[in-house]
């Protein structure tokens, strides 16, 4: 029989929601083929680079991140170390990442660095995954 009162599902009662739930996944024998694994897919500029290391301990599975870097900051030896800094941390700090850096702009067009290229991004991220699945 249903719930009651659907309307008032909290975690107490979440055991009888899922056992009465048509929609319900089922909990017992129920398990993923072994070949099947999951690659999360993310993107970021250098400002949000922190927020990676908690990412990383709560994702175990392969990360693909692609680091936004705008083609005027590279020039700058200095400041190209400077970037470096906190990538190199996070690629030593979480095994299962893979980096890759989008160098957006060039000199020739100073225009084509004025947006944040998402889509580009995320489809270099998108290649560089080697898992049956993909989360982005």
């Amino acid at each position: 029989s249903p719930p009651k009162n659907p309307s008032l599902r909290t975690l107490h009662t979440l055991d009888e929601d899922l056992s009465l739930s048509l929609n319900s996944c089922p909990k017992e024998g129920f398990s993923l083929p072994k070949d099947v694994s999951v690659t999360l897919v993310i993107q970021c500029s250098m400002d949000r680079i922190w927020l990676l290391r908690e990412t990383c301990t709560r994702w175990p599975d392969p990360i693909v991140l692609v680091v936004y870097i705008p083609h005027d900051t590279i020039k700058d030896i200095t400041v190209r170390s400077i970037l470096l800094d906190p990538i190199a941390d996070i690629v030593t700090n979480c095994p299962q990442m893979k980096v890759l850096l989008h160098i957006h702009g060039s000199d020739d067009d100073p225009a084509d660095s004025s947006s944040y290229p998402v889509n580009v991004m995320r489809n270099k991220g998108l290649d560089a995954v080697s898992t049956s699945h993909i989360l982005i």
